[in-house]
Order: structure tokens, then C-alpha cells, then sequence
């Protein structure tokens, strides 16, 4: 489902502000040469989002890290970890240091 799709769902009420929000939706971007602080959106395990029914919820963020599912014998070497890590390796090397 796409978030247009997901916008369209919401009461009436509230139709305006999410369709208009949907147009305007962009993926989140971080420079990390600019700035090598963690942004704070992939730091939580979750997030709170208004709902197109209007009513607040808290969702899996996922930001902050992926699980494959299922992990298959053979999928991945055996040089690298199937443990849920931070989805870019880029806060790996921030947290370490580098």
C-alpha cells in the first residue's frame, strides 16, 4: 500500500491534512558528512503516528533496524552476522568511531 492510498483513507475530518501530507512526503535523508550525530528518527525502536482515523498509535520503527524474515540456510555467508543490526552501516562506523 502506498501512502496516497493510505491517506485517502482517513475520516473526513482529517482528509484535507493527510492527502496534502502524502503529496509532500519524501523519504528521510541524512548527511552524515555533515552532521555525524544520529538523527533522532533512527535511534527508537518505535514511533507514535496520527492514524488516518485520527487516533495516535505506535508502530515498529523502521528506521531503526531490519530482521529478515525468514532467514534461509545459505542466504548469507558464513562472514556475516543474520542478527537485526541498524539498517545503515554508516551508524555502525559512526558508533565504532570510525
Amino acid at each position: 500500500m502506498h501512502i496516497r492510498d493510505i491517506a485517502w483513507r482517513a475520516s473526513p475530518n482529517l482528509l484535507d491534512r493527510f492527502v496534502a501530507a502524502a503529496e509532500l512526503f519524501r523519504v528521510p535523508y541524512w548527511d552524515w558528512a555533515i552532521d555525524k550525530s544520529l538523527p533522532d528518527f533512527v535511534l527508537s525502536s518505535t514511533i507514535e503516528l496520527s492514524g488516518p482515523d485520527g487516533q495516535n498509535l505506535t508502530v515498529i520503527n523502521p528506521l531503526y533496524q531490519y530482521e529478515f524474515h525468514p532467514i534461509m540456510s545459505g542466504d548469507f555467508d558464513a562472514q556475516v552476522s543474520t542478527t537485526p543490526s541498524l539498517t545503515c552501516a554508516i551508524f555502525i562506523f559512526h558508533l565504532s568511531g570510525l
